[in-house]
């Protein structure tokens, strides 16, 4: 606790003090998360703060501001790499699994004079093919919910990119919250 405040009462950023409720630490193995249990049909994705993608070739300083499966698995799969050191298929392989079958995002009018990059919001249900295999399917539900964690997309420290994955139960029609969803 002395290593994260500077007090036992509080907690100082930039100079300002803040008083400090509650702390709580929580260890996750990323490999559990990503291996997963189920093989939904479909996923919601709702993205709660401003996300945006990086090109993945051509010119770097134009930004994505929807949400591309390709995109939204690069950032997945980079993560996810770098977390457990696995190897994973590539993003453009993965994306072929699924189709976007429904969508609603919001992005914010650029202001010139903002230095902060834009980003959408909203949601995006990702429903995949006949042909995806079960262990596809795990796959990228289990890489959703390891970016319930770590965000997704461009600026994730500074709080871009926050999803909330909920899947489809396949008989059922409902859809029910990912276990591993983080309150932020």
């Amino acid at each position: 606790m002395s290593i994260l405040a500077t007090s036992p009462l509080g907690l100082e950023v930039n100079g300002v003090e803040f008083g400090l409720v509650g702390l709580s630490i929580r260890i996750i193995d990323p490999s559990s998360v990503i291996s997963g249990e189920d093989a939904p049909e479909s996923l919601d994705v709702r993205f709660l703060t401003p996300t945006y993608f990086n090109p993945l070739r051509g010119d770097q300083s134009y930004k994505v501001l929807y949400p591309d499966p390709e995109h939204l698995f690069a950032s997945l799969v980079a993560v996810a790499h770098d977390l457990t050191g696995q190897g994973f298929p590539k993003p453009s392989e993965l994306a072929e699994k699924v189709y976007i079958s429904g969508l609603e995002i919001r992005t914010p009018r650029m202001e010139a004079s903002k230095p902060a990059p834009n980003g959408f919001t909203g949601w995006v249900r990702l429903r995949f093919k006949k042909d995806a295999s079960t262990s596809a399917k795990k796959l990228i539900a289990g890489l959703l919910r390891l970016g319930e964690i770590t965000n997704v997309g461009g600026n994730r420290t500074a709080g871009y990119g926050v999803i909330n994955v909920s899947s489809l139960a396949g008989d059922k029609g409902r859809v029910k919250e990912s276990r591993e969803n983080v309150s932020r």
